[in-house]
């Protein structure tokens, strides 16, 4: 959010605030602005015992979780499972964000807390609004014991001043699901809006069935992947989107590529 007194002039340039501030000061209009806020974390393999926020890595990401399976990448829905399993937690009072140290793995992430903070700052501001990245890798399916899409929810109850009180969120006291099996039976479908540089809704093959929780690339049109989400009933819904013209679906990373 802010930088360190003896940071670099270069060093404030990569801070919320710094950027923010700069654009409305060439005199952007602040409706134009829309605020990033990551549902991820950024880790990295100490190269010391030093655990402090900035210190020295190996120059590698850290270790790769079971649904990002990117070293240096872990998603909510990763960070909030691991927490309880032995990770210090520690919050910055001056970029005003969490990390947690575990061995000689150093994560960075945002959490509720975090993230209210920016909310504040992009009120303040009047701000036109924030981007998630990205909704899939927030929890999703309500692993963690905060509901599901627990911090999506919160950021649209913030914006939207939407009536009730804010999902119970505490980064200290993460718990684990008792099994693996609920991830595909207590997921409730978000519906997702279409516009002409995201993935459109469109109808279903009918060479596709649903047969288990995921993401898919259709069979007959590289362009269609489809999601596959299982109703209380036990039903497989499927929900079907298109790439847009020139992007195919990779399964390998849930995301349209290029051609």
């Amino acid at each position: 959010m802010d930088s360190y007194p003896n940071f670099s002039e270069k060093e404030k340039i990569f801070t919320v605030k710094y950027a923010v501030n700069y654009w409305l000061g060439k005199n952007v209009d602040p409706k134009k602005l829309i605020l990033g806020i990551p549902l991820y974390g950024r880790t990295f393999t100490l190269a010391t015992s030093n655990d402090s926020i900035h210190a020295p890595t190996i120059g590698h990401g850290g270790r790769s979780g079971p649904f990002t399976r990117t070293d240096g990448i872990l998603g909510y829905n990763e960070i909030c499972r691991i927490l309880s399993q032995g990770w210090i937690v520690h919050r910055d009072p001056i970029e005003m964000i969490p990390y947690a140290v575990h061995a000689d793995q150093w994560l960075g992430f945002d959490d509720a807390e975090s993230i209210k903070t920016k909310l504040s700052f992009l009120i303040a501001k009047q701000l036109g609004g924030a981007m998630l990245w990205s909704i899939d890798t927030d929890d999703f399916g309500g692993y963690c014991g905060q509901g599901k899409f627990p911090l999506t929810r919160m950021i649209s109850k913030q914006l939207n001043k939407v009536d009730g009180p804010d999902p119970k969120i505490d980064v200290y006291h993460y718990h684990r699901s008792s099994t693996d099996s609920t991830y595909a039976t207590k997921t409730s479908p978000t519906t997702l809006p279409s516009t002409k540089n995201h993935p459109e809704l469109t109808m279903s093959p009918a060479k596709f069935q649903c047969k288990r929780f995921g993401f898919f690339a259709d069979p007959l049109d590289p362009r269609i992947f489809h999601q596959c989400l299982r109703k209380k009933s036990g039903k497989w819904k499927d929900y079907n989107f298109r790439c847009s013209v020139g992007t195919h679906f990779d399964e390998r990373f849930h995301v349209c590529v290029g051609d």
